[in-house]
């Protein structure tokens, strides 16, 4: 069966699933860096497909926000 974002709408094409952690969430950053804008927060459980991958970070929508999440913080699908 395919994975399902919060609204039930299987997800398309590769997907990464944030993994449990002390926050709770992962930052959604707007470049795949540390020092860029957190722009959303994504919680941990949340499966999310994912086109660009750079440098173990991997470019997402998120509640209709695009940004980069840190591949330390997912698995990818």
């Amino acid at each position: 069966s395919q994975p399902a974002t919060a609204s039930g709408t299987p997800v398309a094409g590769p997907t990464v699933t944030v993994m449990p952690n002390d926050l709770g969430f992962v930052r959604l950053r707007s470049e795949p860096t540390t020092t860029s804008a957190i722009v959303g927060e994504v919680p941990s459980g949340t499966t999310l497909s994912y086109g660009a991958v750079e440098n173990d970070w991997y470019r997402v929508t998120h509640e209709g926000v695009d940004g980069w999440v840190s591949g330390t913080f997912i698995t990818v699908n």
